[in-house]
């Protein structure tokens, strides 16, 4: 089961910038271009958060997508299992919080735009 993202995009004070916002549900994007332009701090394409004392566990899965986020293409919690597939990022970093317990995120078929323009099979995120 899915839900949709709390909000898109969502804009803090000039400050945040999210192209996609997610709290405590999963997240499956296909065939989309998520962009996070303009905040004065932080720009995120995809911002997964689990709100505190959340112990869930939920899938983020973006696959055939563009995502842009100059901070991060894709920032998540460590409650999400982060699977990007066929997508093209440009920008930051793919991030999970660090936890040694949590699922770190998944790529494969993706192709990261930043100076240079390269294709990372997987499965580890650029």
């Amino acid at each position: 089961m899915s839900t949709r993202p709390t909000a898109c995009p969502r804009l803090t004070n000039g400050r945040y910038v999210w192209g996609v916002y997610s709290k405590d549900s999963s997240l499956y994007v296909s065939n989309s271009i998520i962009k996070a332009l303009g905040g004065s701090e932080e720009n995120h394409g995809i911002n997964l958060f689990a709100g505190s004392g959340d112990y869930g566990s939920y899938d983020a899965i973006v696959n055939n997508s563009q995502i842009y986020g100059a901070t991060n293409t894709v920032y998540g919690d460590t409650e999400y299992r982060i699977q990007i597939r066929l997508s093209t990022l440009v920008g930051g970093e793919v991030r999970a919080l660090p936890d040694p317990l949590a699922v770190q995120p998944n790529c494969s078929g993706v192709v990261k735009q930043s100076v240079t323009t390269y294709f990372v099979p997987g499965p580890i995120c650029p």
